[in-house]
């Protein structure tokens, strides 16, 4: 199917795009699946573009509905309604906050080799990270380095959070790879050391966002270095 194809009935109206958004965010609680909602929408004569139900799973997910945002991905899937690729990665995200870990590795397990690539790889490497599944992690971390897929700073965030020891660490190893830190990597690098309650490291941080030139941090990262 086009990946642009609308899913309507003979004759569709012209409908208001926040109609869909209203009638779907209303469901957390209701105990009516996403699914029903759609069939009904359409039912009715109304039309569905593929670019409103992405504005709709996107803003529930961002709403923390993250059920009916499922329901809704997986309704795409059964109508073959075609996913762009990162989309693989957010119904992966998804699908581990509304059924847990281990469905999400099942899912992932299923999916197309075209669709195992990086943003896949990077959100299963962040459900393991988010649950503390530290051999999980550095497992899928070392497979994603044979893939070439270790290059960017969100995935050193997403394995230095929550293990304040092992992040001075990774951080050594993003300046070997020459993966420049960002914000979130310095807020957790410092955050780091102050819980350890090693003051010297906090202040060996600030050093450094100081001599990297004003791209390099923001002042929010600093001001936290010096309250801490």
């Amino acid at each position: 199917m086009n990946r642009g194809r609308s899913m309507c009935t003979a004759g569709p109206r012209r409908d208001n795009p926040e109609r869909l958004y209203r009638r779907l965010s209303a469901l957390g609680g209701s105990g009516r699946s996403a699914g029903k909602a759609l069939n009904d929408y359409i039912m009715e004569g109304r039309k569905i573009q593929k670019y409103e139900l992405d504005r709709c799973f996107k803003e529930l997910r961002k709403y923390r509905q993250f059920q009916t945002a499922l329901e809704i991905m997986e309704w795409m899937e059964f109508r073959k309604i075609n996913y762009a690729l990162p989309d693989y990665a957010v119904r992966l995200d998804l699908t581990a906050k509304a059924k847990g870990v281990e469905a999400a590795e099942s899912y992932f397990s299923n999916l197309p080799q075209s669709a195992k690539n990086k943003l896949t790889y990077g959100s299963l490497l962040n459900c393991y990270c988010k649950e503390v599944m530290e051999e999980k992690a550095l497992a899928l971390y070392n497979k994603m380095d044979e893939l070439n897929y270790v290059d960017s700073a969100l995935l050193f965030n997403n394995l230095m959070k929550k293990q304040p020891e092992k992040v001075a660490p990774f951080v050594e190893e993003m300046k070997r790879r020459e993966i420049r830190l960002d914000t979130f990597s310095y807020n957790i690098w410092m955050q780091s050391y102050a819980s350890l309650n090693d003051m010297k490291g906090v202040e060996s941080v600030v050093e450094e966002m100081q001599s990297q030139d004003e791209d390099g941090c923001d002042w929010s990262t600093y001001s936290k270095g010096t309250a801490l």
